[in-house]
């Protein structure tokens, strides 16, 4: 990539490219390990990448950047959960490290097409965007959504549905397969159980 001599050199806007590109799937990556804890997991992404920033001069390539920051958070929240499990051992969301380790892989690929979901979305019409944010992102029923926006719930539901078509072109266009797969398996545990829940 063209920005990463400049990041080398400690160019500032470079530095913001690279954090606009990752900061959204390193927090949604460490929240997949951390549930309940989004400020944690946003604290523990911005420590990567001011250790990223610290090291700026040593990254050549826009993979090894992507690495580092993937590793750092993983190890990270590794970190955290050895100290958590000294401190209360039986801890009921406590996860053994060797299944952080199995499932990291996993986790780095869904929190990728989470933020493509996220960057997806922000680009659909207003109101198709403001029915997901509310039904998906805030679990609100359609009576509630409607409640809130003012309007019936058919139109709750028929703006679901245009939104659901539209995000579904929009992963097509771009061919992102991850994200393709992982939207198509969000009808059903989420669309059609919000769908139907007035």
């Amino acid at each position: 990539m063209l920005y990463i001599k400049d990041f080398q050199r400690g160019s500032h806007q470079a530095f913001a490219i690279c954090f606009d590109r990752y900061y959204a799937a390193l927090c949604y990556f460490a929240r997949g390990f951390l549930p309940g804890s989004p400020v944690i997991a946003a604290d523990i992404v911005q420590d990567a990448f001011e250790r990223l920033w610290e090291r700026h001069a040593d990254f050549m390539q826009e993979s090894s950047i992507r690495s580092f920051l993937y590793v750092t958070v993983k190890n990270a929240v590794l970190d955290l959960q050895k100290h958590d499990r000294v401190i209360r051992k039986h801890h009921a969301l406590q996860r053994p490290e060797t299944n952080m380790h199995e499932t990291a892989l996993e986790r780095m690929i869904e929190a990728e097409a989470l933020a493509n979901v996220h960057c997806a979305i922000q680009r659909l019409p207003e109101g198709c965007r403001s029915v997901l944010n509310l039904g998906y992102f805030q679990g609100l029923r359609n009576a509630e959504i409607a409640s809130r926006l003012q309007v019936s719930v058919n139109t709750v539901k028929s703006q679901k549905m245009r939104a659901i078509k539209l995000l579904k072109g929009l992963f097509a266009a771009s061919a992102n397969i991850s994200s393709i797969l992982f939207f198509l398996s969000i009808p059903f545990f989420l669309v059609f159980r919000s769908f139907y829940c007035a």
